[in-house]
């Protein structure tokens, strides 16, 4: 971003409609003329500086009781900025990748959640997705009056958040939204937190190998064929042609099809090409499938879909969402068109619009009826016909190629950190609320000291080491798992907690809110609920429960486990009225896990397995969708956990 070098500006975090912080003096910074003097006028007092030779400056403004409106006044010689409607309240930066980028509008019941969002008091600012090599000095965004208007786009889990804050306090709430979804943590973290750390040297060194060949005119100009490129290439979708030709019909001419073997992306290798191509596969749905309807799941699909059934549209996404490529697909398949014991046709136009294609994973590829767990599916794995509508001749060339994951990539270790983070540095927030994990899942080890360092290079960029960080334990999601296995969410899960040791840190379990079918649950009311729970607590000083039970130690008592608990609250029980499930115990390192029995005793709880002489291991909700049912008696879900014997 190009800044005026001789006329004062203040940076866009700073504008009509802001919330300060209340109660405490806050930074302001901006630029000027160099040398130029400097004078801010506010709460009746008037500060004056002068601007570096760069022409930045920087002063705090005096603390602000909860309230207003406020004016601040800033100006140089003859130049002068007022901003009239300023607000003293809370404020606080919501960020992470897609659940967090999440819109109102998306989440369950927008209609209602919309139409009632007229709240004044709730000042909302979208940061604009922007990867950069190096740190940035502003942004380009407007503070927005929390209205019906303005809220069905800004982040479902922060405006739940903030309007819980806001009645509960009552006083003016600030959220900045500052999300991209599909990132890595390494991407929002600040560089020098990561070069010098070992654990980190599978992405650090590879970027500083690219970022060493070429000059930085030659990242420039290799940063800028990416962007011309994709503005040619992108979004060009002329038609669905393939539909009229028939493409969508029960019975159509596969003569010229070809055959796919799904799920699996379409190209094949170093054929990397846009365009449209369909898919068909033909299913015998079972006779006791009759008059039910069906859930036609086709996972992730790279990156726009429009399937039909027998010739009928039953579903699809496009660019009006946010991250479809990354969005499973569960289309529903009205009974009328199903043709039980006999033949059906799926058929499924996947348009993509930028490097790779079709289907990618992140969900079954099935077929089930709605009103039956997932597991009980027909699997469409397999086989398929398939065959382009068209393609365009868009072979990416190698220096664009090369230039996609390059210095402004969106995964580059510190590119977001330097786009979306560093700009708003040093303002003077509340707090963080952060929701993230999805992309690091395949790496637990490395997020448990990632994490903490993207927490850590924040409250360095904010100047305050006791900055609040609550962050949200990733929802339930896929199928149900019925023998006690490994799972990778339970690693990742395991590896957010790790956070916890941090000082001014809190968690808010959405473990039981989940999708089954989809990893963006539109429940983010829940969500923002339990921030806000852990927010009142902890940086508010309410007393009021604000997690789930979690475990504090484990006790021998024969062959049987122990298990004592903080944040019992009023008392330990379970969500269901059942016995306890969730709980997995192995008697060695290298046995099998094994289901155990449970109960609750009081303020604490039993385990054991009738199999096992000793327990050298228990473990709590450890799966992708876990099947715990353990909470307190406020409706909080137990945090999982895993304890070994030493």
């Amino acid at each position: 971003m190009n800044l005026p070098k001789k006329t004062l500006h203040l940076p866009a975090i700073f504008s009509e409609h802001m919330v300060l912080r209340a109660g405490r003096s806050n930074p302001i910074w901006g630029w000027a003329a160099s040398g130029a003097q400097v004078v801010i006028r506010f709460q009746d007092e008037t500060k004056k500086t002068s601007a570096d030779p760069s022409g930045r400056w920087r002063l705090d403004l005096p603390a602000a009781p909860a309230g207003g409106p406020y004016r601040l006044e800033v100006s140089s010689g003859s130049e002068s900025i007022v901003l009239s409607d300023v607000l003293a309240g809370e404020v606080w930066l919501c960020s992470g990748q897609s659940n967090m980028e999440w819109t109102v509008a998306l989440s369950a019941h927008p209609q209602k959640e919309i139409a009632e969002g007229n709240h004044p008091h709730i000042r909302l600012l979208a940061i604009p997705r922007l990867a950069r090599e190096k740190p940035q000095p502003d942004v380009e965004a407007t503070w927005q009056i929390c209205s019906p208007q303005t809220v069905a786009n800004f982040s479902a889990v922060g405006y739940y958040f903030g309007r819980d804050i806001q009645q509960n306090l009552n006083v003016p709430v600030g959220l900045i939204g500052s999300s991209w979804g599909g990132t890595t943590a390494e991407a929002w973290t600040e560089w020098s937190f990561l070069e010098n750390e070992p654990a980190f040297a599978d992405f650090v060194e590879p970027y500083q190998r690219m970022l060493r060949t070429g000059t930085a005119e030659e990242r420039k100009r290799k940063t800028q064929l990416v962007l011309d490129w994709q503005k040619i290439e992108r979004y060009q979708d002329p038609g669905n042609r393939g539909y009229f030709w028939g493409w969508a019909d029960l019975e159509t001419d596969e003569s010229e099809w070809r055959d796919f073997s799904a799920p699996a992306i379409w190209q094949e290798p170093d054929q990397h090409h846009q365009g449209a191509v369909w898919f068909r596969k033909k299913v015998v749905i079972p006779e006791d499938w009759a008059d039910r309807d069906l859930i036609l799941s086709l996972g992730e699909l790279h990156d726009f879909d429009t399937s039909y059934f027998n010739g009928t549209k039953v579903g699809g996404l496009g660019k009006e969402t946010p991250d479809a490529w990354c969005t499973p697909r569960y289309h529903q398949i009205p009974a009328a068109l199903v043709r039980p014991g006999q033949v059906n046709t799926i058929a499924t136009r996947v348009f993509v619009e930028f490097d790779q294609g079709g289907f990618t994973g992140g969900g079954p590829l099935a077929i089930y009826p709605e009103d039956s767990p997932i597991e009980t599916h027909l699997s469409l794995e397999g086989t398929w016909k398939y065959r382009a509508e068209y393609a365009f001749d868009a072979t990416i060339p190698p220096r664009v190629r090369e230039g996609l994951n390059g210095p402004n990539g969106h995964n580059s270790p510190s590119n977001l950190y330097n786009g979306m983070i560093a700009p708003l540095a040093p303002f003077g927030f509340s707090g963080v609320i952060w929701y993230q994990g999805e992309s690091n899942d395949d790496r637990p080890e490395q997020y448990k000291i990632l994490f903490p360092r993207l927490i850590q290079s924040w409250r360095k960029a904010f100047g305050n080491s006791d900055l609040p960080f609550l962050f949200v334990l990733l929802a339930n999601y896929r199928a149900r798992q019925e023998k006690a296995v490994e799972s990778g969410w339970g690693e990742i899960r395991a590896a957010q907690l790790e956070a916890l040791k941090l000082p001014h840190t809190g968690v808010a379990s959405a473990i039981d809110v989940g999708d089954v079918r989809d990893i963006h649950p539109k429940d983010k009311q829940t969500v923002g609920h339990r921030l806000a729970l852990a927010a009142r607590a902890l940086v508010y000083q309410q007393k009021l429960v604000h997690s789930g039970p979690a475990f504090q130690v484990a006790k021998r008592e024969g062959n049987r486990l122990r298990l004592v608990f903080t944040h019992i609250g009023s008392g330990l029980t379970t969500c269901n009225q059942e016995p306890l499930r969730g709980f997995a115990v192995r008697g060695s390192a290298d046995g099998p896990w094994l289901w155990a029995e449970a109960e609750i005793q009081g303020n604490t709880m039993v385990v054991w397995n009738r199999e096992l002489p000793e327990i050298e291991e228990v473990r709590y909700a450890w799966a992708n969708n876990p099947i715990g049912n353990l909470y307190n008696k406020e409706g909080l879900p137990a945090l999982p956990f895993r304890w070994e014997l030493k």
